[in-house]
This record gives C-alpha cells, structure tokens and sequence, in this order.
C-alpha cells in the first residue's frame, strides 16, 4: 500500500485487496538482482472499485561476488538516486516519459517500477528494429541525453552521484 501512496502518510489511502508474485525473469538472467512481477489489486480510499497495477519489484542479491563488488562501487546506492531521484527530474525536465516510472519504496536498495509488459513489447532480438523504430530509439536517446545535460547544468551533484 505504501508503495501505491508514495509513502507513509500519503494520500489518498491504497488498500491492498490481493497480490500475487512470480519471478520476472528467467533463472541465470540476471547476476546482481532478484526480479519479479507484483500483481497487485487494490481500492483507493473508500471505493468499492477495486483496480490493478502490475510492478516490477527489484532486489539486491545479499551474497557472494557479486554482492561484494556492488558494495564496493556503491551500486545499489546509486541504483536509489538514479530510479528514486534522477529519472524523475529528467523526464519532468523535458516532459517525455522514455522510462517505466519508479515507485516509492519503504525498503533501502529495493527498487520498484512499474511493469511495461502489459502495455508495452519486446522487439524481436533476432529481427532486431526498422529503420522507423530505430529513428524513435535514437530520438528518445537523444531526449535522455539532452535532459541529462540540462540536470547537470542545475544539480552536478546529482548527476555525479550516479
């Protein structure tokens, strides 16, 4: 429910209904997180209605190699500032969504975005892209980069912090 609110004490109020989580990913695709996809139903305030978002919910891996190099560079700490903080502030900067939105997250290093499968496809890895799909790719590139910049000219820092 926090997560949906934005925080602790934020309105309007989000009662959970159900939830169901399966891995997003398949086994071996990923070394330095757990995926999974949070289906989540729920009501806002006092409704009746009951609505559905689907989440993706990343956390750190705790142990081994990996876990020690993440330490080491502060991966999962900038992980927090670049979801948490950065990407927000650069799509707002240009007013172009290029990104899954990220939600709050009551838990350190755990990251929780939402799920663009249901609304959203792959393109074919094998097939790779047209030449249309491949000049929308190099815009939003350019638009990513573009709000980078401007970001950095306000707040260095928090750029530097990623």
């Amino acid at each position: 429910a926090k997560v949906l609110q934005g925080g602790e004490d934020k309105e309007p109020k989000i009662n959970v209904v159900s939830f169901s989580a399966k891995p997003a990913i398949a086994a071996g695709d990923n070394f330095s997180s757990y995926l999974f996809r949070v289906l989540v139903h729920y009501r806002v305030g006092n409704s009746t209605q009951e609505e559905s978002k689907s989440l993706i919910v990343k956390l750190p891996v705790k142990e081994g190699l990996i876990y020690e190099i993440a330490g080491q560079t502060q991966f999962y700490n900038k992980e927090d500032v670049y979801y948490g903080e950065l990407l927000e502030k650069m799509i707002n900067k240009i007013n172009w969504k290029f990104t899954a939105k990220s939600f709050y997250s009551p838990i350190e290093g755990v990251i929780v975005l939402e799920d663009l499968k249901p609304d959203y496809f792959v393109a074919d890895k094998i097939k790779q892209l047209d030449l249309a799909h491949s000049r929308l790719v190099f815009i939003t590139l350019a638009k990513f980069h573009a709000a980078a910049v401007a970001i950095y000219h306000e707040n260095p820092k928090l750029i530097e912090a990623v």
